[in-house]
């Protein structure tokens, strides 16, 4: 009996999540794909800020690569698609474009942590334009 009680609880945390999820696609001017795109950037930089570490840091991706995955396991638990082929495909088409930019700023931080930083040239204007007092 516990057992069915909690699956039913699971079942129904999944529906809600699916229907909010329904909710924010059709009331916003953007396509659902852009959405997955802006939410793995968001998450990222908010678990960054709450771990207090880098984006180059692999725990903001990680944390990111975690929610999208369980909300494609919620897709899959929820929807039952006529033909399972195209849900996987557009559950994995989704995982890629969600976790694209985030992937991005993952490596360019790591690898080219130059371009995230101004320039000395832009820091020595910045500099003088202070030491000049307001305008």
């Amino acid at each position: 009996m516990r057992f069915e009680s909690f699956g039913s609880r699971v079942e129904a945390a999944f529906s809600s999540w699916t229907e909010a999820k329904v909710f924010l696609e059709e009331s916003v001017a953007v396509s659902t794909e852009s959405l997955h795109v802006v939410a793995g950037i968001l998450i990222q930089l908010l678990a960054a800020g709450l771990l207090r570490k880098p984006v180059s840091s692999a725990s903001p991706w990680l944390v990111v690569l975690a929610i999208a995955s369980v909300n494609e396991f919620m897709d899959l638990w929820i929807e039952q698609w006529p033909r399972p082929a195209m849900q996987f495909g557009e559950g994995v088409n989704d995982l890629l474009v969600t976790m694209l930019l985030p992937t991005v700023l993952l490596i360019t931080a790591r690898k080219m942590p130059r371009i995230y930083r101004p320039s000395p040239r832009a820091a020595d204007t910045e500099n003088s334009a202070e030491a000049a007092g307001p305008v």
